[in-house]
């Protein structure tokens, strides 16, 4: 058998629910700041559970964002 990496599944939801989702697995949460739209923005993908950052710099990526990080959180937010 081979190895098995921990991960969420997360199905067209909101950015603002796979966000709190990813954040329930790490010690640096993930933040939305700015813009209410960002919240409705649609999250449909398989992620790493722990690796807020992979996930923050996917999603900024696919929808045009900055991920700003911090010593306590990583922030997506609107260019």
């Amino acid at each position: 058998m081979g190895n098995f990496v921990d991960s969420t599944k997360l199905s067209q939801g909101t950015l603002n629910e796979a966000v709190a989702e990813m954040s329930r697995y790490t010690s640096k949460p993930i933040v939305l700041v700015g813009a209410h739209r960002l919240k409705a923005l649609r999250v449909s993908s398989l992620y790493r559970t722990g690796d807020s950052a992979g996930f923050a710099r996917a999603v900024a990526a696919l929808h045009g964002l900055n991920v700003s990080e911090h010593s306590d959180r990583l922030e997506l937010v609107q260019r």
